[in-house]
């Protein structure tokens, strides 16, 4: 390529860029829609912008003194796992002075949004609930509606609660749960259908849970040891999913009541800090490859800052990503990785050089020799990233969601646009072995 056209297309892609990072930090508008910065798009978990705060206190009537509020905090953070949260408070509060008072528990959660971008109070109200919920599960079956008769009272009934989805005829998505009796309880309610029609029933602390209700009979046709119940929404699958795999809490605690909103526990300019901190990494990252490689240091720079476009964007384009602090070391980690992609091409063609290739040669080995080490970090990195994302939860989840996408990007941005901007800056400077900083082995 002539050195008009490579300066050409350098100029417009400085354009493009300039418009990505303007995008990136300040909201824009087309015709009459107006859009959100990048940064402002990305949703954020409690642990960088707050969230929400209840309160829960033992009920007068509770009949069982509180002997381990470890426990309790423990199968509220188990259950509010189960309902999709990865980052939330819960702590045990007692008025300062009062050493036999009742603890109040503390919940600190952040809402999802609605369509409107909004939090979805109304959604975290109802799973705060189905978290606080006390009392028994029972199980009742009979030949008339709203049964009363207990199914094998004492014994177990249930060997396994899922909830899932799956597609009607009209394309439409349909949630469920699906309940696998136990092979005693199959076989009791299978003898009753052979008498007549059978109609089940599921209470917790003496509340009905629909759509178990004991309102319709089990179908005769379609009857086996898995039941599958749809229900409105893929929330309310989750709660009853829940509610019938866990039961109620140990001790009767009052409704939660909403507080109101707090702040980051990080601070009230958590996720403001934390964007700082990875910019201000990008930046001295961009720096030092321009110090030690001069020209192809500069054509880092430019790859660098392209990733850290890219990695944001995913953040909005991949759906069901809160970033939380986890998630901002990932994306440094993944920074890092893309760094040292930069420096291993930029060894490599320095290498190819002294060897005594031309500038040209040189930059086409380099490349090269550089794309097995580059793709087997990417794809150990992404491998790790998905292990980790299966079987754990929380900050190390956060953590390898944004490592995972940094990784597949950083190969992408070392093995392809580093290297067309290289290409593109070989037409466009005259010294080209002084702007790469080559130079040959001294006799």
């Amino acid at each position: 390529m002539n050195k008009g056209k490579s300066i050409t297309l350098l100029s417009l892609i400085f354009v493009v860029m300039a418009c990505l990072l303007a995008m990136t930090f300040v909201p824009f508008s087309v015709g009459t829609s107006n859009f959100n910065s990048v940064l402002g798009a990305i949703e954020t978990d409690y642990d960088l912008s707050g969230g929400t705060a209840y309160e829960l206190e033992l009920a007068e009537d509770n009949t069982e003194p509180v002997e381990d509020i470890n426990d309790v905090i423990d199968t509220l953070k188990f259950r509010l796992n189960a309902l999709g949260y990865e980052n939330f408070s819960v702590k045990a509060v007692r008025p300062a002075g009062e050493e036999f008072a009742d603890y109040t528990i503390r919940i600190e959660v952040k809402a999802a949004t609605n369509a409107y971008g909004e939090p979805d109070l109304t959604s975290l109200d109802a799973d705060v609930q189905t978290a606080a919920k006390y009392g028994e599960l029972e199980f009742f079956g009979g030949s008339a509606s709203n049964p009363s008769d207990k199914i094998l009272e004492g014994k177990k009934v249930i060997s396994g609660v899922s909830d899932s989805s799956y597609k009607d005829e009209n394309g439409s998505l349909k949630y469920y749960v699906a309940i696998t009796f136990t092979d005693e309880a199959y076989k009791y309610i299978s003898d009753k259908m052979g008498e007549g029609s059978f109609y089940f029933k599921v209470t917790l602390g003496g509340e009905t849970l629909s759509p178990f209700d004991g309102k319709s009979a089990l179908s005769t046709s379609s009857f086996g040891q898995t039941v599958m119940v749809t229900t409105g929404s893929e929330a309310a699958a989750k709660q009853m999913a829940l509610q019938i795999s866990s039961g109620g809490l140990k001790y009767n605690y009052d409704t939660p009541v909403r507080i109101g909103a707090v702040n980051s526990p990080l601070g009230e300019n958590a996720k403001t800090f934390a964007f700082i901190a990875l910019g201000a990494l990008v930046v001295a990252a961009a720096v030092a490859l321009i110090i030690a490689y001069k020209g192809f240091g500069l054509v880092s720079a430019l790859s660098m800052v392209l990733f850290a476009v890219i990695e944001l964007s995913m953040l909005i384009a991949v759906p069901g990503i809160k970033l939380c602090m986890g998630g901002v070391i990932g994306m440094a980690a993944a920074a890092l990785l893309t760094v040292d992609g930069f420096v291993i091409t930029a060894r490599r063609i320095k290498e190819e050089f002294t060897g005594g290739k031309t500038v040209k040669a040189a930059m086409k080995a380099g490349f090269k020799r550089s794309l097995v080490p580059v793709i087997n970090s990417a794809v150990i990195s992404a491998v790790v990233s998905v292990l980790l994302i299966l079987f754990t939860k929380g900050q190390i989840k956060g953590f390898a969601i944004t490592f995972g996408i940094g990784a597949v990007v950083s190969a992408i941005c070392t093995l392809v646009f580093t290297r067309m901007f290289a290409s593109l800056f070989m037409g466009a400077v005259s010294d080209k072995e002084a702007f790469f900083s080559l130079k040959r082995k001294e006799a």
